[in-house]
């Protein structure tokens, strides 16, 4: 089954757990807020490997900056997977919402990649499948 999930959020400067209900197959994550030379979309997959994103950073519109505008960050990435347990008391005297532990799964965007009042966009997406086929040369 193929599910995407679309999230718009205020950042407050501190590290985001996102929970999207699933941990994604691949995953956009805009800052509309970014400045230039810094990246404004981040495009991430566990198959890239750990820490491992592809950046598009924000040039300046006179195009006098010499750096790339697009470029493949190969550690200490912005993203990561993010699963965790939480306990769920339930609702009292309710058997069809039990106490019990519940799951939680999404992405971890750090801190760095956004600031204090950033507008944040993600698009999440996860496959039917997911699979490397490693060298098919």
């Amino acid at each position: 089954m193929h599910e995407s999930v679309i999230v718009k959020f205020q950042a407050d400067g501190n590290p985001c757990n996102l929970e999207l209900g699933f941990v994604p197959d691949f995953a956009e994550i805009y800052n509309l807020n970014a400045t230039y030379g810094s990246p404004f979309k981040i495009e991430w997959s566990p198959l890239f490997g750990e820490g491992q994103e592809i950046w598009h950073n924000r040039i300046a519109d006179n195009t006098t900056t010499g750096a790339s505008s697009i470029y493949f960050k190969n550690s200490g990435g912005y993203i990561s997977a993010y699963q965790g347990l939480a306990y769920d008391p339930g609702t009292e005297n309710d058997d069809s919402d039990p106490a019990g532990a519940r799951g939680f799964s999404g992405i971890t965007i750090a801190a760095g990649f956004m600031s204090d009042d950033d507008a944040i966009l993600v698009k999440a997406h996860r496959s039917l499948r997911l699979e490397d086929l490693g060298d098919i040369g």
